[in-house]
């Protein structure tokens, strides 16, 4: 039986970054094989083997031709009821960014023009390129939400890259009814728990009097430091298994379990930084909340402390100490996940680094003071490594809504209200 192939035409020579957007396009998220060819075509040209007509894409320069900071001017709307199918969109008004509405939406037998830039925003939005450029960082030297196009264009809140695909998905499948494309609508919710500390009281007695002291002095708060105090003692006279923070990470499994969730618990192996929690990893109680994990068939991966986004070395050592972990608790699954401290991400270094270090799911890529969708889509996807030109088999699979971001008073600053609970 000959395969469903989808034909690619263009005037450019195929290069990595279009032959990684092709392959999440096509291969990943509808299912299709696909193969590149060089014509006189001035756009880009998409067509089904066996089949009459075909489709019109953009060029996008970032894919053809230069690799320089994509300028916003041509940013617009198309309103995606012009087309004849059966696009299923959060919103008819659909942003269009790069190509600006330069080209005219065309549907006739035989032929659509799509205005929209599915190729160029596709690969922009997924290897994050806009953070490798010259671009200002917050304190803790990220990449913020205000910088991104996604935010400063308003639509940080819509998965832009889905929309797309599912727009050139319709467009398809209006023009060749005999092709099969796997939906692109399943969804299901992914829990995940960053570990920064899993024992509420220090570790050490000087650790311990040095807080107290910033209680009292910085915050003038006599009565946190003197509860500080009593956890230390009490945790010292009774052991540490009845923990606070030890008791939430099974509150976390019990209350997920109940609605079928299966929870990803990131621990901290390393801390070489202030900003670094106390990790506890080698304390017996700890030990046993990691067998625990497993046993009732949750996961466990890495939290790579602060410094790992500069120092690769660290991270090897941080994923090392935690498989040996793991592999002397007779814990049998893989270490095949991370998610980096304060979501630090370096998009021309940490992809290739943590592939490296053995990882297969980063879980790392949302911004930290707003949910939404950094890299424009709800779905795993391949991540491309910038300094090499090639596409890694590190899955990214994003972070969205964050507590810390909605309820902090550092971020959204909503706490328990209705407004959080409405998002």
């Amino acid at each position: 039986m000959k395969s469903v192939m989808i034909i690619i035409s263009s005037s450019m020579q195929l290069t990595p970054r279009q032959a990684y957007t092709f392959d999440v396009i096509f291969k990943t998220f509808l299912g299709l094989d696909w193969f590149f060819e060089m014509t006189a075509n001035e756009n880009v040209q998409i067509r089904l083997r066996g089949e009459n007509g075909h489709i019109d894409l953009p060029k996008n320069d970032l894919l053809f031709d230069k690799d320089e900071s994509m300028g916003i001017s041509n940013f617009g709307y198309w309103n995606a009821n012009e087309m004849r199918g059966s696009a299923q969109l959060i919103d008819q008004a659909m942003p269009v960014i790069f190509s600006g509405t330069k080209s005219a939406f065309v549907q006739t037998n035989g032929y659509i023009r799509l205005p929209i830039d599915i190729l160029g925003v596709t690969f922009f939005m997924l290897s994050r390129i806009e953070e490798s450029w010259d671009q200002p960082t917050d304190a803790y030297g990220r990449f913020p939400a205000k910088s991104a196009i996604a935010d400063r264009l308003g639509f940080l809140h819509r998965p832009i890259v889905d929309e797309y695909i599912e727009i050139l998905r319709s467009a398809m499948q209006w023009l060749w009814p005999v092709l099969k494309i796997k939906t692109l609508r399943n969804s299901s919710v992914e829990v995940t728990c960053d570990v920064d500390r899993p024992i509420s009281v220090e570790q050490r007695l000087p650790d311990l009097l040095q807080n107290m002291g910033r209680d009292v002095i910085r915050a003038g708060n006599v009565k946190n430091a003197i509860m500080r105090g009593i956890r230390f003692t009490k945790a010292r006279l009774r052991g540490m298994s009845e923990d606070q923070y030890l008791t939430n990470i099974r509150t976390i499994m019990m209350l997920n379990e109940h609605f079928g969730n299966r929870v990803t618990f990131y621990f901290m192996t390393g801390s070489h930084h202030p900003l670094d929690g106390d990790c506890w990893i080698d304390h017996p109680a700890v030990r046993t909340v990691l067998r625990e994990i497993d046993s009732r068939d949750h996961n466990i991966g890495l939290h790579p402390s602060y410094l790992t986004t500069q120092e690769p070395s660290l991270l090897d050592q941080e994923a090392q100490k935690l498989r040996q972990i793991l592999e002397v608790e007779n814990i049998q699954k893989p270490l095949i996940a991370c998610r980096q401290h304060y979501l630090r991400w370096k998009a021309a270094k940490t992809p290739l680094a943590l592939q490296k270090a053995g990882f297969k799911i980063d879980a790392t890529l949302g911004f930290p003071e707003k949910p939404g969708f950094r890299c424009g889509t709800a779905k795993h996807f391949p991540l491309y490594d910038l300094q090499s030109e090639q596409s890694l088999q590190l899955v990214e699979a994003p972070l969205h809504f964050m507590d810390s971001s909605i309820l902090g008073a550092s971020y959204q600053n909503m706490g328990l209200s209705g407004a959080a609970f409405n998002l």
